[in-house]
């Protein structure tokens, strides 16, 4: 039983901002849910007490969305995502916690530049839309086996395709 105060003052806010994240308002706010636990315990520890509330949300958004996806998405997102998990499974052992803390960093930090930077620029148009998914959706699969963090490689993908909430 973790007892330091510290914690929860840190605990309780990363729950509500990932909660509110995935309900759709908080545009990516839930990436800072696991770094700022990791403030008051080790990361990983951080990452495993958010797992089982991440796995709770995350078959509530499945079936509260259920029959309503894009097939051209999950086409190209699933092998990428697959891979992706794949990958952060066999690495996990290999990372380091100052390794999590600066790849959680990193992810964080170009998110918020990507959301800075205009969708229209040449960056975006550098890749195929299939192997923009690809890359995008390896990584999220990377960083949410490692640390929970897949929101934000998605949300770089997905956001400029301007689709429908339910699509």
């Amino acid at each position: 039983m973790i007892s330091d105060p510290l914690f929860y003052a840190a605990a309780i806010p990363a729950l509500l901002i990932s909660g509110i994240s995935k309900s759709g308002f908080g545009s990516g706010l839930g990436i800072l849910a696991v770094p700022l636990i990791a403030l008051t315990i080790p990361t990983t520890q951080a990452a495993a007490i958010m797992l089982p509330i991440l796995c709770v949300m995350d078959l509530a958004a499945l079936w509260a969305y259920r029959g309503q996806w894009s097939r051209e998405n999950i086409k190209i997102m699933l092998p990428g995502g697959l891979t992706g998990i794949l990958v952060g499974a066999l690495t996990f052992r290999y990372v380091s916690e100052a390794g999590l803390k600066l790849m959680l960093g990193a992810v964080a930090i170009g998110f918020l530049l990507q959301r800075w930077i205009s969708a229209s620029s040449h960056l975006d148009k550098t890749l195929p839309a299939a192997g923009k998914g690809y890359f995008w959706s390896t990584l999220s699969g990377f960083t949410s086996t490692l640390a929970h963090a897949g929101g934000p490689p998605m949300s770089i993908y997905l956001l400029p395709q301007r689709r429908s909430p339910n699509r």
